[in-house]
């Protein structure tokens, strides 16, 4: 009887198993086909001039881009929403072309700000807007509404003496 109690035991554990593999095998699968539908969501162009005119329609920008390149090549778009909303996005080129990408959420502006993200190649920023900067790691921007940081890694949780600006340069998309 003991015995008999041991292989329905065992039995329970062996179906146990095959559900669990079988759920696996599903959960896999969903997230290969999402991130197949999130890779055929991404539109090329043969321009950036292009990239850009679709990236301003399909994230109804109101306000300014500014293409600003780190110095590890990184292309970000400090996007100006619309008034005091801000976002940052990123302009890619691969084999297929050039394309635009939103990659953070808005932030307000009211007097300063400051947002983390991760760029599409893995690489870590803190971006720092300032309406008004006396501070020599901030540049200007195009329309001259405000001023930008941006400082490899998160630093917005943390203390840190990382005050070295990683921006290269800063080029007008959109006033």
């Amino acid at each position: 009887m003991v015995l008999f109690k041991c292989l329905k035991g065992e039995k329970i554990i062996k179906k146990f198993k095959v559900i669990l593999a079988v759920l696996t095998v599903f959960l896999l699968a969903a997230c290969n086909a999402t991130t197949s539908k999130t890779k055929d969501k991404i539109v090329h162009f043969s321009s950036k001039e292009k990239a850009f005119q679709h990236y301003i329609k399909n994230e109804n920008v109101a306000g300014s881009i500014d293409l600003i390149t780190t110095l590890q090549g990184d292309k970000l778009l400090v996007t100006q929403e619309s008034t005091n909303i801000y976002f940052v996005g990123e302009l890619k080129k691969d084999d297929n072309g050039f394309y635009a990408e939103k990659i953070t959420p808005g932030a307000q502006l009211t007097t300063e700000t400051g947002l983390e993200l991760n760029t599409m190649n893995g690489n870590k920023y803190t971006i720092n807007l300032k309406k008004t900067s006396d501070e020599p790691n901030y540049v200007s921007v195009s329309n001259g509404e405000y001023f930008v940081s941006i400082l490899e890694g998160h630093t917005l949780n943390e203390d840190t003496l990382n005050t070295k600006n990683a921006i290269k340069y800063v080029e007008n998309v959109k006033k």
